[in-house]
Protein backbone atom coordinates (compact mmCIF):
# COMPACT_ATOMS: atom_id res chain seq x y z
CA UNK A 1 0.00 0.00 0.00
CA UNK A 2 1.10 3.58 -0.54
CA UNK A 3 2.83 5.46 2.25
CA UNK A 4 0.10 8.12 2.55
CA UNK A 5 -2.67 5.50 2.55
CA UNK A 6 -0.82 3.45 5.18
CA UNK A 7 -0.55 6.45 7.49
CA UNK A 8 -4.27 7.23 7.40
CA UNK A 9 -5.22 3.52 7.47
CA UNK A 10 -3.65 3.25 10.93
CA UNK A 11 -4.43 6.79 12.17
CA UNK A 12 -7.71 7.78 10.46
CA UNK A 13 -8.79 11.45 10.11
CA UNK A 14 -8.99 11.51 6.31
CA UNK A 15 -12.15 11.96 4.23
CA UNK A 16 -11.65 8.50 2.69
CA UNK A 17 -10.15 6.73 5.72
CA UNK A 18 -11.97 8.39 8.59
CA UNK A 19 -11.66 5.57 11.09
CA UNK A 20 -8.30 4.47 12.45
CA UNK A 21 -7.49 0.78 12.34
CA UNK A 22 -5.45 0.82 15.54
CA UNK A 23 -6.46 -2.72 16.41
CA UNK A 24 -4.61 -4.06 13.35
CA UNK A 25 -0.95 -4.35 14.23
CA UNK A 26 1.68 -4.44 11.52
CA UNK A 27 4.14 -7.23 12.11
CA UNK A 28 6.51 -5.86 9.52
CA UNK A 29 6.57 -2.93 7.08
CA UNK A 30 9.12 -2.62 4.31
CA UNK A 31 9.75 -0.41 1.30
CA UNK A 32 8.55 -2.10 -1.88
CA UNK A 33 8.99 0.37 -4.79
CA UNK A 34 8.43 4.00 -5.81
CA UNK A 35 5.18 5.08 -7.44
CA UNK A 36 5.08 8.28 -9.47
CA UNK A 37 2.04 10.49 -9.93
CA UNK A 38 1.42 11.17 -13.61
CA UNK A 39 -1.12 13.63 -14.93
CA UNK A 40 -2.10 12.70 -18.47
CA UNK A 41 -4.06 15.53 -20.08
CA UNK A 42 -5.98 15.75 -23.31
CA UNK A 43 -3.75 17.48 -25.87
CA UNK A 44 -5.74 20.71 -26.00
CA UNK A 45 -4.35 24.26 -26.08
CA UNK A 46 -6.99 25.27 -23.51
CA UNK A 47 -5.44 22.89 -20.96
CA UNK A 48 -2.15 24.52 -19.96
CA UNK A 49 -2.32 24.48 -16.16
CA UNK A 50 -3.78 22.16 -13.55
CA UNK A 51 -6.33 24.86 -12.73
CA UNK A 52 -7.66 24.62 -16.32
CA UNK A 53 -8.99 21.12 -15.70
CA UNK A 54 -12.64 20.59 -14.95
CA UNK A 55 -13.04 16.78 -15.17
CA UNK A 56 -10.29 14.53 -13.81
CA UNK A 57 -10.38 10.75 -13.65
CA UNK A 58 -8.67 9.09 -10.69
CA UNK A 59 -9.74 5.49 -11.28
CA UNK A 60 -11.86 3.38 -8.95
CA UNK A 61 -13.34 4.76 -5.73
CA UNK A 62 -11.20 4.28 -2.62
CA UNK A 63 -8.10 3.44 -4.67
CA UNK A 64 -4.67 4.67 -3.69
CA UNK A 65 -4.72 6.90 -6.76
CA UNK A 66 -7.97 8.54 -5.64
CA UNK A 67 -6.52 9.00 -2.18
CA UNK A 68 -3.32 10.71 -3.35
CA UNK A 69 -5.15 12.74 -6.02
CA UNK A 70 -7.57 14.06 -3.41
CA UNK A 71 -4.64 15.07 -1.20
CA UNK A 72 -2.95 16.89 -4.10
CA UNK A 73 -6.22 18.58 -5.08
CA UNK A 74 -6.74 19.78 -1.51
CA UNK A 75 -3.14 20.91 -1.02
CA UNK A 76 -3.22 22.94 -4.27
CA UNK A 77 -6.82 24.10 -3.73
CA UNK A 78 -7.92 22.97 -7.20
CA UNK A 79 -11.58 22.86 -8.22
CA UNK A 80 -11.84 19.56 -10.10
CA UNK A 81 -14.84 17.34 -10.70
CA UNK A 82 -13.54 13.88 -9.85
CA UNK A 83 -14.58 10.98 -12.08
CA UNK A 84 -14.17 7.31 -11.19
CA UNK A 85 -13.75 5.01 -14.17
CA UNK A 86 -13.29 1.29 -13.77
CA UNK A 87 -10.86 0.66 -16.63
CA UNK A 88 -8.76 2.17 -19.39
CA UNK A 89 -11.44 1.63 -22.03
CA UNK A 90 -13.81 3.95 -20.13
CA UNK A 91 -11.06 6.59 -19.92
CA UNK A 92 -10.40 6.31 -23.67
CA UNK A 93 -14.10 6.84 -24.49
CA UNK A 94 -14.25 9.93 -22.27
CA UNK A 95 -11.03 11.35 -23.78
CA UNK A 96 -12.36 10.83 -27.32
CA UNK A 97 -15.68 12.49 -26.41
CA UNK A 98 -13.75 15.40 -24.80
CA UNK A 99 -15.57 14.74 -21.52
CA UNK A 100 -12.29 14.09 -19.71
CA UNK A 101 -9.61 16.76 -19.35
CA UNK A 102 -7.05 14.55 -17.61
CA UNK A 103 -6.45 11.38 -15.71
CA UNK A 104 -4.15 10.79 -12.80
CA UNK A 105 -2.30 7.53 -12.37
CA UNK A 106 0.19 6.36 -9.76
CA UNK A 107 2.55 3.86 -11.36
CA UNK A 108 6.25 2.95 -11.39
CA UNK A 109 6.44 3.59 -15.18
CA UNK A 110 4.10 5.43 -17.56
CA UNK A 111 5.54 4.47 -20.97
CA UNK A 112 3.27 1.49 -21.76
CA UNK A 113 0.14 3.46 -20.91
CA UNK A 114 1.24 6.34 -23.16
CA UNK A 115 1.96 3.89 -26.01
CA UNK A 116 -1.50 2.34 -25.58
CA UNK A 117 -3.23 5.73 -25.70
CA UNK A 118 -1.21 6.77 -28.75
CA UNK A 119 -2.04 3.48 -30.51
CA UNK A 120 -5.73 4.19 -29.82
CA UNK A 121 -5.41 7.54 -31.59
CA UNK A 122 -5.84 9.57 -28.42
CA UNK A 123 -3.60 12.65 -28.29
CA UNK A 124 -2.42 13.39 -24.78
CA UNK A 125 0.33 15.29 -23.02
CA UNK A 126 2.02 14.81 -19.67
CA UNK A 127 1.65 17.66 -17.21
CA UNK A 128 4.13 18.30 -14.44
CA UNK A 129 4.03 20.51 -11.39
CA UNK A 130 5.38 24.05 -11.08
CA UNK A 131 8.09 24.76 -8.47
CA UNK A 132 5.47 26.41 -6.22
CA UNK A 133 3.13 23.42 -6.52
CA UNK A 134 5.98 20.99 -5.79
CA UNK A 135 6.97 22.98 -2.69
CA UNK A 136 3.37 22.90 -1.45
CA UNK A 137 2.88 19.17 -2.08
CA UNK A 138 6.25 18.05 -0.72
CA UNK A 139 5.64 19.90 2.54
CA UNK A 140 3.70 16.72 3.29
CA UNK A 141 6.03 13.96 4.55
CA UNK A 142 4.47 11.41 2.17
CA UNK A 143 5.41 13.03 -1.14
CA UNK A 144 8.83 13.51 -2.66
CA UNK A 145 9.85 15.62 -5.66
CA UNK A 146 11.05 13.63 -8.61
CA UNK A 147 11.96 14.37 -12.22
CA UNK A 148 10.96 11.50 -14.46
CA UNK A 149 12.08 10.92 -18.04
CA UNK A 150 9.33 9.44 -20.19
CA UNK A 151 8.82 8.52 -23.83
CA UNK A 152 10.79 10.51 -26.38
CA UNK A 153 13.04 11.85 -23.62
CA UNK A 154 10.44 14.23 -22.16
CA UNK A 155 11.13 15.10 -18.53
CA UNK A 156 8.44 16.12 -16.08
CA UNK A 157 8.59 17.21 -12.48
CA UNK A 158 6.19 15.18 -10.39
CA UNK A 159 5.89 13.55 -7.00
CA UNK A 160 6.71 10.07 -5.84
CA UNK A 161 5.36 8.12 -2.92
CA UNK A 162 6.69 4.91 -1.47
CA UNK A 163 4.78 1.71 -1.95
CA UNK A 164 5.05 -0.35 1.22
CA UNK A 165 4.55 -3.99 1.98
CA UNK A 166 2.80 -4.40 5.32
CA UNK A 167 2.50 -7.79 6.99
CA UNK A 168 -0.19 -8.05 9.65
CA UNK A 169 -0.23 -10.62 12.41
Amino acid sequence: MQEDVAHYFYHGNHSILQVAHRNIKAKSVTFFFWEYLFIIARDDDKLQNLSDFKNIDVGPRHSGTEFTSQNVQNLLQLDWKILHTKNLEEKKKLFKAKKLDAMIVLVPNIDNLLKDLKKSGIKVKLMGFTPTQIATITASPFYHENTVQCLEGKKIVTIATRSLLAVHS
